[in-house]
């Protein structure tokens, strides 16, 4: 006799059945995944804020009045970028921001809080640094900045940074998002309801109709019980009919 809980085919229709009939149950789970997690971000997440400052390499006028730019030295600048962007998230600038700034971090604090990439295949450098106050922010940016065209000179024994802009303080925190978490929250309690209810299905090893007894005998069935249904002391139901 083969078991019934082997495998069968199950088409759309009866996946579409199965889920409509326990809509119930994914409602229920759908709705707790994106409650608790609006209830997470507004209660347990912090607010971030992120303040940006832009920076360009790119030649200076070296003083003979020659202030053209050769392909050679686009190449040059672009190449720079990811290097300057070493100096910046090391010892020697995070030192100095983190005193001047009078901060209570460390190194890898520092730079947990600072991002610094170029915009696309460009000479510019986005300094940018997320933290929990809007006002350190914006300041620390801008310290970043200030720091580092002071130090660049030294280094590098040449100057080619300009400001493109400074950091300004942020309106508005840049996350938690309490949209973007309530609809991963939306998509993944649907995703573990359905999973739930295939479950119960699976573990649901009840004989509920004739294609069960089918499944389970491989014998046709030649004949079928009707219900009895008893209603009072003395007296049964017989289909429609009193007895």
């Amino acid at each position: 006799m083969e078991h019934y809980n082997e495998e069968q085919e199950i088409d759309l229709r009866q996946i579409w059945e199965i889920i409509k009939n326990e809509w119930l149950l994914l409602v229920t789970v759908v709705m707790a995944f994106t409650i608790i997690s609006m209830l997470v971000t507004v209660f347990m997440i912090p607010e971030q804020f992120s303040a940006t400052g832009k920076i360009i390499v790119i030649k200076q006028n070296d003083g003979d009045g020659d202030v053209s730019l050769s392909y050679s030295d686009v190449q040059l600048s672009q190449k720079l970028v990811q290097t300057y962007s070493e100096i910046i998230k090391s010892e020697l600038i995070s030192d100095k921001v983190i005193r001047n700034l009078k901060l209570d971090i460390s190194n890898a604090e520092y730079n947990s809080m600072l991002s610094v990439n170029a915009s696309g295949n460009t000479e510019i450098m986005n300094i940018k640094v997320v933290t929990e106050d809007p006002y350190l922010a914006k300041n620390m940016v801008n310290e970043v900045i200030d720091v580092f065209i002071d130090e660049i000179d030294d280094i590098m024994m040449i100057n080619n940074v300009s400001v493109l802009n400074w950091a300004k303080l942020p309106n508005s925190p840049s996350s938690p998002s309490l949209i973007k978490n309530g609809a991963i929250a939306f998509v993944l309690g649907i995703m573990v309801g359905v999973g739930l209810i295939f479950l119960k299905i699976i573990l649901d090893t009840k004989v509920k109709t004739q294609e069960d007894l089918k499944s389970i005998f491989d014998y046709p069935i030649i004949g079928k019980i009707p219900e009895l249904d008893i209603k009072q002391k003395g007296s049964y139901y017989y289909g429609n009919k009193r007895k």
